[in-house]
């Protein structure tokens, strides 16, 4: 969830052209605990996560393409069946939902 938003660039050095903001992401590593030995790895959780939040202007769809083994097209009919926009992009995920997206692609045990 949004922590503190609307951080000027001024907060950072060097200063970049953007305002950022400080999100918590505790609800999603809670849930990977809760889950435990399950095929996905905490690496691979995070790894997808930062690639959906490095370009959060994109959508989600073409951000996660940028990684092996993820198909943009996988990414669109998994919003549409979790009921998001095609157009989606990373703030717009519900934190529970990283995971299952995150099984979608790098699942092990699968």
């Amino acid at each position: 969830h949004l922590v503190f938003g609307n951080i000027p660039g001024s907060a950072f050095y060097p200063e970049p052209e953007v305002r950022s903001a400080i999100l918590h992401m505790g609800e999603i590593q809670e849930k990977y605990e809760a889950i435990g030995a399950s095929g996905l790895t905490e690496r691979a959780l995070w790894k997808l996560i930062r690639a959906g939040f490095q370009n959060r202007r994109k959508m989600l769809k073409n951000t996660l393409a940028t990684l092996p083994n993820v198909s943009g097209t996988v990414v669109q009919e998994w919003l549409q069946s979790h009921e998001y926009s095609p157009h989606a992009r990373a703030q717009d995920i519900a934190p529970h939902h990283w995971i299952d997206l995150a099984h979608q692609f790098f699942d092990e045990s699968a």
